[in-house]
């Protein structure tokens, strides 16, 4: 294989299709990558803050666990290579800092329903987990505009013109008129 073999045995899979896309400098890189996998809806910071929620169940521990656990062992192994190609340290080539955020998450223990009971002060509910669920107290009102671009993941002209078209459809009359068979 040809190329970018100096990072050594990469095991992380989302590791490995970042490090392919650099091509100038390793320590601007992999700092930038710690910083996506530590923030963003599916970073650890949101993952962590969804584990310790207040609407968050037992059956979604295992899911979450594995999902953090798995970004940590790919920041450790980037923070590795950040450090074997002399990033962050006096002298280091064009110094691109890893952010004190994702250096603490990375870190960070899984919570546990015990962490949670603390937190929230109660039992953790039982109850079915889907993937993706959110704090529903943060959900956007049915209707708005975060509601439809959270619905159709639209933004910008794209979501004003669904919003136009999907909203104003029900307004032109003769589709009213139309009988159904």
């Amino acid at each position: 294989m040809v190329g970018r073999e100096i990072w050594g045995n990469v095991n992380s899979n989302a590791l490995k299709k970042h490090l392919k896309a650099c091509r100038d400098n390793v320590c601007e890189c992999i700092s930038a990558f710690m910083e996506r996998m530590n923030s963003g809806r599916s970073g650890l910071s949101e993952r962590f803050d969804r584990m310790l929620g207040p609407n968050a169940v037992q059956s979604g521990i295992p899911t979450h666990a594995e999902q953090i656990d798995g970004r940590q062992r790919a920041m450790r192994e980037a923070e590795d290579i950040y450090d074997d190609q002399g990033c962050g340290g006096p002298g280091a080539p064009a110094h691109a800092p890893i952010p004190q955020s994702a250096l603490e998450n990375m870190n960070r223990p899984i919570p546990t329903i015990e962490d949670w009971e603390a937190e929230n002060g109660g039992p953790m509910p039982e109850g079915d987990y889907t993937p993706g669920q959110t704090n529903l107290s943060t959900e956007p009102e049915w209707g708005s505009r975060e509601w439809f671009a959270a619905a159709t993941g639209l933004t910008g002209a794209a979501l004003t013109a669904y919003i136009i078209v999907s909203l104003g459809s029900r307004l032109y009359l003769p589709r009213n008129f139309v009988p159904v068979p």
